[in-house]
């Protein structure tokens, strides 16, 4: 979630929707999360994500889940998501086709790291639903080619 956010925060034109037929860029990304708790959906909303440096973000979201679970979500934690993020990681579910949530033009899907049985590496699952009306297909792919580079250069000895 966090080199998501980083990415779209330095392509901020993904960060919009269409309201009421007009073109609306928002000037802060507030990252939606989905949470499956007891079969209800819930979703939680970490608002500006994108000013705080990786530590930071991971306890700001982790925090939010354990709030949005117990259900003492603050009222800025539910509103207005600018941008979603969805995993069935928990489920095995390593591919799935995420729904968009409203006023919002992508909605990332997260698989967790699975094991590649042709080098012995591992893996990660990712895919996107999109706005057509706002992005084109070769702009998603620039988007998700940033995304595997970002993953893909990350030293996971030194995290």
């Amino acid at each position: 979630a966090f080199h998501f956010s980083k990415i779209i925060k330095n392509n901020i034109d993904y960060n919009a929707t269409i309201k009421n037929e007009k073109y609306c860029k928002y000037s802060k990304l507030n990252l939606g999360f989905t949470l499956d708790i007891e079969d209800k959906l819930l979703i939680g909303v970490f608002s500006d994500a994108c000013q705080f440096e990786q530590d930071k973000f991971i306890e700001n979201i982790f925090s939010i889940q354990k709030r949005t679970i117990s259900g003492n979500i603050k009222p800025n934690e539910v509103n207005q998501p600018t941008i979603g993020i969805t995993s069935l990681s928990s489920h095995s579910i390593s591919r799935h086709i995420p729904i968009l949530l409203p006023y919002t033009s992508i909605m990332f899907a997260i698989s967790d790291i699975l094991p590649n049985a042709n080098d012995k590496g591992i893996y990660c699952s990712f895919g996107i639903t999109y706005d057509h009306r706002l992005h084109s297909g070769t702009q998603i792919s620039q988007l998700l080619n940033k995304f595997d580079h970002s993953i893909n250069n990350i030293d996971v000895k030194s995290k």
